[in-house]
């Protein structure tokens, strides 16, 4: 009998010391700032994903293991004040670093990596976390991956979906695409010499091709881009950004319209014929440019 309480002694200590453990390593590698620049960035978020279900199974294995060893005390005998404090102290350390490490890791997805690619001498990753509802992050990291910081968050309250990068090196810019269900065909942002979000505005199909507008703030401007999307690509980017650039100081409001026989698109913003599409772009207005 004593062998067995002895047993069941040692083991619940090994759970106990396992648990901290987890736990304040957990806690390190959630400080970004702190942690973050010691790992690559994806050999970091494996770790937390790793750690995230051990501190939650571990919450209620070290309380367990703390039960136990609280009886075994009272069964041996040696429930000193001694005891009494330890016991006391351990409980009231672990009860707060237990409950954040593990509410974090029950309520919250870890950060989970969607896409990534290379522009000039940087990494840049596009991730998301959250709980129902998704947040959306932009990570720019140097060669090796060390060194990261977020340059974008959208906390749009989307549900989880997917997200892909999709580079223009001539422009030097990264164009930021999330969405569900068909892929990512929602533009949200561009990071480059001129870093803007975007604000969905209207779209319409035309076949199996998605058409959307999307507007962004421009020297106290509205500026427009569309995006052109085929819901039959499941990988990668379906979607390009079609060389359709026009601004305006007013605007109400925004709308596609199309012709089946045609096969042909329209814009017209505030009711006003902006621009066309069959198979290529054609600006239609004043202040509208198709890029070369």
């Amino acid at each position: 009998m004593k062998k067995i309480l002895h047993y069941i002694e040692r083991i619940s200590f090994i759970i106990a010391a396992i648990m901290l453990v987890s736990a304040i390593i957990y806690t390190i590698l959630l400080w970004w700032g702190i942690s973050q620049p010691f790992f690559p960035l994806p050999v970091y978020l494996q770790a937390i994903r790793i750690l995230r279900p051990t501190v939650a199974i571990g919450l209620y294995a070290f309380f367990f293991a703390m039960d136990v060893l609280l009886l075994l005390a009272f069964i041996r005998k040696k429930f000193t004040w001694r005891n009494t404090i330890l016991f006391l102290t351990s409980i009231w350390i672990a009860i707060p670093l237990c409950c954040v490490c593990s509410g974090q890791a029950l309520i919250i997805y870890p950060e989970t990596i969607l896409d990534s690619v290379k522009l000039d001498h940087n990494h840049f990753y596009a991730t998301t976390t959250g709980g129902d509802y998704m947040s959306y992050y932009l990570l720019k990291c140097n060669e090796r991956d060390f060194e990261c910081e977020r340059i974008f968050h959208d906390g749009g309250g989307r549900f989880i979906g997917t997200a892909a990068l999709l580079v223009d090196n001539d422009k030097h810019e990264i164009h930021y695409f999330t969405g569900s269900g068909y892929g990512a065909t929602n533009l949200i942002y561009t990071y480059g010499p001129d870093p803007h979000e975007y604000k969905y505005e209207n779209y319409i199909w035309l076949g199996s091709t998605s058409f959307s507008l999307h507007s962004y703030e421009k020297d106290s401007n509205k500026a427009f881009v569309i995006t052109k999307c085929n819901r039959e690509v499941h990988t990668g980017v379906p979607c390009e950004i079609l060389p359709f650039r026009y601004s305006t100081e007013t605007f109400e409001k925004a709308e596609f319209v199309s012709d089946e026989s045609e096969e042909e698109i329209k814009l017209l913003i505030d009711d006003r014929l902006i621009f066309t599409y069959d198979t290529v772009p054609h600006c239609i207005a004043e202040g509208c440019m198709i890029e070369q």
